[in-house]
């Protein structure tokens, strides 16, 4: 099953023309500004007297988010390249063999 799985999201992968959003400069510049403006009310609410803990976890959710995008976008870019290498129709004749 778990073979079924991978093959059905390579050819789901194989016939996708759009570049993800974490590849939009504007998305890169979006997510910078709300990392910039998160940093800085995180560090005013500890300065007020906030808990610490809030800081912690704010910043692990931020760093998680980025660190998501990082990964997708240099997904995308290798697949963009391993894509031309895969033979569409063997995937889906492999698909075929698993189902009968």
């Amino acid at each position: 099953m778990d073979e079924l799985k991978v093959l059905e999201g390579i050819i789901e992968s194989l016939s996708e023309k759009s570049a993800p959003l974490c590849t939009k400069l504007w998305f890169k510049v979006l997510t910078w500004l709300f990392l910039v403006v998160a940093s800085y009310f995180m560090y005013g609410f500890v300065r007020e007297g906030g808990s610490l803990l809030i800081v912690i976890l704010g910043s692990l959710f931020i760093g998680a988010f980025v660190a998501k995008n990082a990964l997708d976008e240099q997904g995308f870019k290798a697949w963009s390249f391993m894509k031309e290498h895969i033979d569409k129709e063997s995937v889906k004749k492999r698909i075929y063999e698993i189902n009968t």
